[in-house]
């Protein structure tokens, strides 16, 4: 009997530690839990659910609208930069046109000079068959 009485006490000790005491306090905290509790975290997690959704449909909100902003300024950028292409374009446009007239002076004043030269040698020609 005195056995049986230290082997108790040696448990009791062991029990008592607060180490133990927490621990199992905790085991028992997770494997008792009254309805209500129940009903309670799963409200919460409805509620968190929501805020949850607000928050998503928010950044969803705010991502939309950075992207619109950012298609704005690439937009903006581009026409920037066609803007810039077709000036350079019709400059260099311009400048075929002013060769190409200016050629086709040269052509026309060659084609007047080669028509009265061909005048003056049919001229001769004429001259000296008649010679």
């Amino acid at each position: 009997m005195s056995n049986e009485g230290t082997e108790r006490k040696k448990n009791d000790r062991e029990v008592e530690s607060p180490k133990e005491n927490e621990q199992l306090f905790q085991r028992s905290k997770i494997t008792v839990r009254s309805p209500l509790q129940s009903i309670k975290k799963e409200n919460r997690g409805d509620i968190e659910m929501e805020e949850v959704k607000k928050m998503i449909s928010e950044l969803a909100t705010q991502i939309r609208d950075d992207m619109k902003e950012c298609n704005k300024q690439l937009l903006k950028e581009r026409n920037t930069q066609l803007k810039k292409e077709l000036k350079t374009i019709r400059q260099e446009l311009k400048q075929t046109r002013d060769q190409l007239q200016d050629q086709i002076k040269k052509l026309q004043i060659s084609m007047k000079n080669g028509s009265e030269l061909r005048k003056k040698w049919e001229r001769k020609w004429v001259r000296q068959k008649v010679n």
